[in-house]
């Protein structure tokens, strides 16, 4: 745990080491997909990557559930009693609001971060003289899995409560937590198995889908990307790496539910030898068609709203502005009229004349804008 600790403050220090955004040689040089990312700072990637994964997550979350619960060692026989006794809606929802809270921060950092990586290697790759030469996918898969390392942060407390809900372990957020306490979220063992399935999991994932839309761009005549297009791309890159990294999933949800209604397994290599000697090679891929439907959709939906919030942010956010600073001057004008309104009626003045009294007090507490807006006679 202290040697994790160490990574992650070492982590956390090269990310706030990142260079300021590259020059536009640099930019070009690398490929055009970094020409949006670089306009953006990494707050409103973090933004962005906060609200993709939150509407992800909560999109996809019935699919999870019945993913999770088939990986236990249970299996089908769990989700269909749980159906019999809970319902249909109520057991594919479990946990849905938890969900969605703990994926803001997890989506805020694990974007920011990698985005951070990025520009930090293509500024150390520049500086050797390399950048040309590097392989952009080897780019890709060193910022996502430093990003998701990063995410694990939060990544691991949220499937360590999320799973144990999902499961039916445990009722609601405020139960997990209860039961397995603060210390708990953070176990050496555990931590290790998410490591092992998110950090290359994620970095296949973002590679795949950076050098298909790498190749997408490459093609004659080609346009900005639409949403449809982010979808299926993200969709096919997702595929590829869940067929190929859903093994290393399944040892994972076993840690974290902590083989819900067997005997705990000890670590990693206890899980995967207990798996392979009691239920065989298959145990590894009996999740693969539940997880195929939840990570595909939501990977798909999650790189779709990412980019289309990179697209949309700095609008949105200019407008936000242009209505707080409209929100302001109103608010500063009630201000003004607050002491008014208290000190007229103790001047006993007749009601007929309190309006025009609180027009000249908030007036004359106007007098130096309106005599910078007031054109001067000469």
């Amino acid at each position: 745990m202290a040697r994790a600790s160490r990574w992650v403050m070492v982590a956390v220090g090269v990310a706030a080491m990142a260079p300021q955004p590259l020059t536009p040689r640099v930019v070009s040089a690398a490929n055009k997909n970094n020409e949006s990312a670089e306009a953006l700072t990494l707050e409103q990637h973090a933004v962005a990557g906060a609200v993709a994964r939150c509407v992800a997550q909560s999109a996809v979350h019935p699919l999870n559930v019945a993913k999770t619960t088939l990986q236990t060692h249970e299996g089908g026989e769990a989700l269909r009693r749980s159906f019999k006794v809970q319902g249909t809606v109520p057991t594919l929802s479990r946990g849905v609001g938890a969900q969605a809270l703990l994926s803001i921060p997890n989506g805020a950092i694990n974007f920011m971060a990698m985005e951070s990586a990025r520009r930090a290697t293509d500024a150390t790759l520049d500086g050797l003289g390399l950048l040309e030469a590097t392989p952009r996918p080897a780019v890709d898969l060193v910022s996502a899995g430093f990003g998701t390392a990063l995410g694990t942060l939060v990544s691991l407390p949220q499937s360590i409560l999320i799973d144990q809900i999902m499961s039916g372990a445990k009722r609601n957020l405020a139960d997990a937590l209860r039961t397995i306490g603060w210390k708990g979220l953070y176990p050496a063992s555990t931590w290790r198995a998410a490591l092992l399935s998110k950090v290359p999991s994620y970095a296949l994932n973002w590679a795949c889908y950076q050098q298909l839309r790498r190749w997408r761009d490459s093609l004659p005549d080609a346009t900005a990307a639409s949403p449809l297009e982010d979808l299926l791309i993200g969709a096919i890159a997702s595929s590829v790496s869940t067929c190929v990294m859903i093994p290393f999933d399944t040892v994972k949800v076993r840690m974290t539910t902590k083989n819900f209604g067997r005997r705990p397994y000890s670590g990693v290599r206890d899980a995967i030898v207990t798996m392979l000697k009691e239920e065989g090679l298959m145990a590894f891929y009996r999740g693969l068609p539940p997880r195929l439907l939840s990570v595909v959709p939501m990977t798909a939906i999650q790189f779709a709203v990412y980019e289309g919030a990179k697209r949309h942010l700095p609008d949105i956010q200019r407008h936000g502005r242009a209505l707080y600073s409209d929100f302001a001057l109103q608010l500063q004008t009630c201000a003004d009229r607050i002491p008014c309104a208290f000190a007229v009626p103790s001047l006993r003045l007749p009601p007929e004349q309190r309006p025009a009294l609180c027009w000249w007090w908030w007036s004359w507490r106007q007098r130096p804008s309106l005599l910078e807006t007031t054109p001067q006679v000469r």
